[in-house]
């Protein structure tokens, strides 16, 4: 059974093909990491599989009754608090005010966003803050899966991750599956239960690897390990940082 299944996805901007022939298929509870190099479609993939994009070839079977996402930037609404940014799908989907409040706290409480800063708005806000606002955004509907649009990329290292291990614990908390867009290979090894490789310009999958143990139990030197293992002695990982500049504003 899938939590999510990708087949024959094909897609192209202005007549120039930038996806093709894309099967992807992720387990209930399953945390991928989508990786390749800049340019080859990554996040085109990602908003196709979440329904923002209409792919022009394939299907798209979402085995899951509700999902969240998380983008680049934080897309926090700036005329709004906080807490009402994090209340905002509830507040689509009908909830009353009283169970909007009571699971926006909490999942405020599972980003460890205070509740002092709940009331401020994004622009009083620290870049990880808004960060963990976004998050917690997509938390609140208690999604069975969730994408994540390279969300750390903007932010240092250290607050890299502590964003990385408010995901971890949230998805072993919540159970949920989830497509992880990065180009950081650390960052794919420390969060996810296995690494997908994307073409280098994007037809098909190219390949992918089970990565041992399971997130967030994994020391610092497996994860270096690892992924000095992959960039120097796997094959698949070769064109990982190359950058196609017609393809990347």
């Amino acid at each position: 059974m899938s939590a999510l299944k990708l087949s024959g996805i094909g897609h192209a901007y202005l007549g120039r093909t930038v996806l093709d022939a894309i099967d992807l298929e992720i387990a209930p509870g399953e945390i991928v990491a989508l990786v390749g190099p800049s340019g080859c479609g990554k996040s085109t993939l990602a908003h196709i599989a979440a329904g923002i994009v209409d792919p022009q070839r394939g299907q798209v079977a979402r085995c899951y009754a509700r999902h969240g996402m998380v983008f680049q930037e934080p897309r926090l609404m700036p005329w709004a608090t906080a807490a009402d940014n994090i209340a905002y799908p509830l507040r689509l989907s009908g909830a009353r005010r009283a169970e909007r409040r009571e699971r926006m706290h909490a999942a405020a409480a599972k980003v460890a966003l205070a509740r002092d800063d709940l009331g401020k708005f994004p622009v009083e806000l620290s870049g990880g803050m808004r960060q963990r606002a976004a998050i917690a955004r997509a938390l609140v509907v208690e999604p069975e899966f969730v994408f994540f649009d390279e969300p750390f990329t903007a932010l240092d290292q250290a607050l890299k991750r502590r964003m990385q291990d408010l995901v971890i614990d949230a998805a072993a908390a919540q159970s949920f599956a989830a497509l992880f867009i990065t180009h950081d290979l650390i960052e794919a090894v420390r969060i996810a239960h296995r690494i997908t490789v994307l073409d280098l310009n994007g037809r098909g999958i190219a390949g992918d690897r089970a990565l041992p143990g399971i997130p967030g139990a994994r020391e610092d030197r497996t994860v270096f390990e690892t992924v000095q293992h992959f960039l120097h002695d796997d094959p698949l990982f070769g064109h990982i940082n190359d950058v196609d500049e017609r393809k990347v504003a």
